[in-house]
């Protein structure tokens, strides 16, 4: 029986640190939670394929190369579409005929320290008891074995933006300002809001996954102050 941190494997998603003398959420890890996914889903939804994707904290690329590897080791395979935001994850996974899933590898609006694992299949959320489900099989070594690959579709992303772009009109033009905190968002966001007619400034649009400005987090007050100077 395979031992794990049984207490990183939550509500909604699998998180962790990924630093320190005893990481929670290792590459090691990530691989066995590939190999839970490409034996659950298939039997479970019919998946046939898994969208993967991250965001641009340091530890994610690992985590996501261990993740896809484990998948395509039991015969699902495996879509790489990059560093991209969380929601475009959902978008590849819903827009696959109805047998596609996704996994982003993103620590959300947490410290540096931490990391995690968010999972979806068709356009539902994977939650609760599923997640359970996933570390049973864990902890059991009941992996499906088989021979997936491993490709990459780096423009999901851009075909995201322009689904998003394609269902906004705006009424009348409006100056706004986006403060990314150094995520992703910087990177894609302006120009969707731009090519809708909106002027745009940035804050912290370059994307640097060490957040040196401050965590993307605007559930803390602190993390807004800058983006309220410039509006109020």
């Amino acid at each position: 029986m395979t031992q794990v941190n049984t207490t990183i494997f939550r509500k909604y998603d699998i998180r962790g640190t990924v630093t320190g003398d005893n990481p929670q959420l290792t590459p090691d890890l990530a691989r066995l939670v590939g190999k839970a996914l490409g034996t659950y889903l298939p039997r479970t939804f019919g998946t046939d394929r898994m969208f993967v994707g991250m965001d641009n904290r340091l530890s994610s690329p690992p985590l996501q190369q261990a993740l896809m590897e484990g998948v395509a080791s039991t015969g699902l395979n495996v879509t790489d579409i990059g560093a991209v935001l969380t929601p475009t994850v959902y978008y590849a996974s819903a827009s696959y005929h109805g047998t596609g899933a996704g996994v982003m590898i993103t620590g959300s609006h947490l410290a540096t320290q931490y990391n995690g694992i968010k999972m979806a299949y068709g356009a539902q959320a994977l939650a609760d008891q599923q997640i359970q489900d996933l570390l049973k099989i864990i902890q059991e070594d009941a992996f499906a074995v088989g021979g997936g690959t491993i490709d990459t579709d780096y423009d999901m992303i851009n075909r995201h933006m322009a689904a998003i772009q394609s269902k906004v009109k705006m009424a009348r033009p409006l100056k706004v300002v986006l403060d990314a905190g150094n995520g992703l968002s910087g990177t894609y966001v302006p120009a969707v809001l731009r090519n809708l007619g909106l002027e745009v400034e940035c804050l912290y649009c370059e994307s640097d996954g060490t957040y040196p400005n401050h965590l993307p987090n605007p559930e803390d007050p602190s993390t807004t102050k800058d983006l309220e100077a410039k509006v109020i």
